[in-house]
């Protein structure tokens, strides 16, 4: 009688987030390579186009990060309209990078990040071609995405608009991180291939056993973006609230922005009557950034009330969550399908300051009730999002391509 061989991957995990070093989007993707890591019998890589994000860029071509390789092409090159002119030069060297590091004798993957668009294109369509199996991981429904800056990166967003609608025929499978975006992905994909519900992630090993007793004065804290979306501005006003009648309170924020929308906090926060108490700390890479969590007393993840905040999942949530610290988030998407109200985070309608106040007060006011909310947060975290938890339906799921 044969004997089953163990199952044997090579995985290229492709992305346009900056790497190794990054925001949500490279926290993601490395995430998910931890998750497939215990598998002995999986060579993940990462191949990376011209890493985008505000204020952040690849510079290194190449290198080994927590002990998987990765290849940037086009590592110098910013993300402009000058730069959708190297765009087939890029393809042929990923493209040339994906048939030197193929191998033959096992089945191979091309895991996308993000959907099908002008830039990978040619690649996807080349990589099957080489027989690779391509699956993609869609974390935003690019049909509500916010009017994009600049001529290259509305092309960039025109292209994604025109492909996501072919997606079926350019995936062997595909991930989504939403419900919405599972129903809609479904719709397009008419059984063709399988849609995942693959959620957002966190590794165990980013933070501490034990959540730290809360600080005097006591820390609350938003880190991420400053987009639109996001509601700085609101968690700035609502805290300015809360700080007339607490005053051992402090606000903290970190992360990155375009250069408009950091001056709009900034002015925000200059306005406050309680500026004084308010910290701004500038982006932090994850070294820093996950001990500064841990080091949070009340986390903050808001969004305002938009389509494209509905129909997507927010990564900080899970971070957030996994520091067993009280969480406030705001109730939109997905987010009420994993927390309830008051049971193990304080959930907020979307664009109250009211209601965030409130928030804020329901935790100070009872501060051992807010570290119960914080463990039961955690264990939503362990529960849904670990990547203990998802790194064996992902693996075999690629596994069945």
């Amino acid at each position: 009688m044969s004997v089953a061989q163990p199952l044997r991957l090579n995985v290229v995990f492709m992305t346009r987030q900056p790497y190794p070093h990054g925001m949500a989007g490279t926290k993601v993707l490395q995430n998910l390579i931890d998750a497939v890591r215990p598998f002995r019998h999986i060579h993940p890589e990462v191949l990376v186009l011209r890493g985008r994000h505000a204020g952040l860029r690849c510079t290194d071509p190449a290198g080994v990060y927590r002990g998987t390789p990765y290849r940037v092409i086009g590592a110098h090159r910013g993300s402009g309209l000058g730069a959708v002119c190297h765009v087939p030069t890029d393809s042929r060297h990923a493209v040339a990078h994906l048939r030197q590091v193929r191998d033959p004798a096992v089945g191979n993957v091309l895991f996308i990040y993000g959907g099908p668009d002008l830039t990978n294109l040619w690649i996807i369509r080349q990589a099957r071609q080489l027989g690779y199996k391509t699956a993609f991981y869609l974390v935003e429904d690019v049909r509500v995405m916010p009017p994009a800056a600049g001529v290259g990166a509305w092309l960039d967003r025109q292209g994604e608009r025109l492909l996501s609608k072919r997606i079926a025929q350019l995936a062997d499978a595909v991930f989504v991180i939403s419900t919405h975006l599972q129903a809609k992905t479904e719709r397009l994909c008419k059984g063709r291939c399988p849609v995942t519900l693959l959620p957002i992630s966190v590794n165990p090993a980013d933070y501490p056993a034990e959540p730290t007793p809360f600080h005097d004065p006591v820390r609350i804290v938003y880190g991420g973006m400053f987009a639109e979306k996001d509601g700085v501005e609101d968690l700035i006003d609502a805290f300015d609230r809360v700080a007339d009648t607490y005053p051992d309170v402090e606000l903290i924020l970190t992360g990155r922005a375009r250069d408009d929308r950091l001056e709009a906090v900034r002015t925000r926060v200059r306005a406050a009557r309680h500026c004084d108490r308010i910290r701004y700390k500038g982006y932090l890479a994850a070294e820093e950034y996950y001990p500064f969590l841990a080091e949070g007393d009340i986390l903050c993840a808001i969004r305002r009330g938009s389509a494209f905040a509905a129909t997507g999942f927010p990564f900080k949530l899970g971070e957030y969550l996994a520091t067993g610290k009280p969480v406030i988030a705001t109730a939109i998407g997905d987010i009420p399908r994993y927390l309830h109200d008051k049971t193990d985070a304080v959930l907020v309608p979307p664009d109250s300051v009211p209601a965030l106040a409130e928030a804020f007060e329901y935790l100070l006011a009872d501060r051992a009730r807010a570290q119960r909310l914080g463990h039961a947060g955690r264990r939503v975290a362990w529960e849904c999002f670990s990547i203990e938890t998802l790194g064996s339906p992902l693996f075999e799921r690629l596994g069945a391509l």
